[in-house]
């Protein structure tokens, strides 16, 4: 069975498409830092926010980044102030009741279309 160079061709520009869409949902949609600690806030799949927390340190004797999950007292306050900052980004339980259930409690929010920007049409090859 012979395969067409067009049929080739947009395979190659749908791997393509969908790769860049996968890379652009894995990003935070902000991120808040403080030396090494960071809280990244990430869309969920019914329009509302998850967050996650992490603390980064470089090893003096490997020179190697490691993470830890052991605060002290001035980074716990650090953490509070970034842990603020990523909630008012975020919104208010209140501005966020229309969404329904949250994200992996229970079914499932409505699936978000993923639209292509000006740049990535003038890409297309057709």
């Amino acid at each position: 069975m012979a395969v067409s160079r067009s049929a080739v061709k947009f395979g190659t520009v749908l791997d393509q498409v969908v790769n860049r869409i996968r890379r652009n949902m894995s990003k935070p949609v902000q991120d808040f830092k403080h030396k090494g600690l960071s809280v990244a806030v990430w869309p969920t799949r019914n329009g509302g926010y998850s967050y996650s927390i992490q603390k980064r340190y470089k090893d003096k004797q490997s020179g190697e980044w490691k993470e830890t999950k052991s605060l002290f007292k001035e980074e716990a306050e650090a953490l509070i102030d970034l842990l603020k900052q990523a909630l008012a980004y975020g919104g208010t339980r209140e501005e966020h009741e229309h969404e329904g259930i949250p994200s992996g409690q229970g079914k499932p929010g409505p699936k978000v279309a993923y639209e292509l920007t000006e740049e990535e049409i003038d890409d297309l090859p057709w």
